[in-house]
Parts: structure tokens; sequence; C-alpha cells
């Protein structure tokens, strides 16, 4: 379990700190697969995963994830998207890996606000 979660350490908590006394009530982070789950318990807000089919159960929020991973790439869709959900922040895992294992891409969007190891919290 340690290792599973060891992306949250000291550094990427005081990231996340930093993030929270910036967020609005109720407001939504886009986050990627690694940081989807411990991004809404440790902030305390609604978070938009960017996931994938096989981390998903049930599949009615496939559409939700594809709203994410649009917002992550910077597409048109995507940049209508988190205009519509008011997303100012997105946090990543700059080693999560896809399912598959590999690295995933860099998001295509955003000013970084923090960078560590394991925590990239980008400004939209």
């Amino acid at each position: 379990m340690r290792f599973f979660y060891g992306f949250t350490n000291a550094t990427s908590l005081r990231g996340l700190d930093a993030v929270s006394a910036r967020l609005r009530p109720n407001e939504v982070v886009v986050t990627d697969r690694c940081w989807s789950f411990l991004a809404t318990w440790l902030l305390h807000t609604r978070t938009l995963p960017a996931l994938y089919p096989v981390d998903i159960q049930p599949k009615a929020e496939l559409a939700r994830a594809n709203e994410a991973h649009a917002i992550l790439d910077g597409t048109p869709a995507g940049q209508i998207d988190a205009r519509r959900l008011g997303v100012r922040f997105a946090l990543v895992d700059p080693t999560c890996p896809d399912p598959d294992g590999n690295a995933l891409a860099p998001p295509r969007v955003g000013t970084p606000a923090f960078t560590s190891e394991r925590l990239l919290v980008l400004k939209l």
C-alpha cells in the first residue's frame, strides 16, 4: 500500500495544500489516473479524473473520463468543458503510467504552478 500511494510524499502534499488554499467552494479539479482517488479526498473537492476504461466501474463514468482527457489534451472540446466546469487546476503525476505501463504524454495545457517529482500542478 505504501508503494502504491508513494507519490503522496511530503513535497506533493505541500503542493496540494497550496492548491487547496486557492480552491473555491465545490470547484472541480482535473486529475490524471494516478491522482484521481486521493485528490478528491486530500483536496476536499470534486475531481474530474482522466481514467481509462479498465479503471472505471461503472462504465457510465466513461463520458466524464473522456472530458478529463480532452481537457488535459487541450482539445477544443476540452477547452469548452474546462470553461463550462470552471476548471482552473489540473493535477498530474509525471511518472503515472497508462494501463499498459507506458509513460503518459504530458498535458498540452496549463502553466506549471507547482512542480515536484510526483506532482505537477497546472494552472489552466
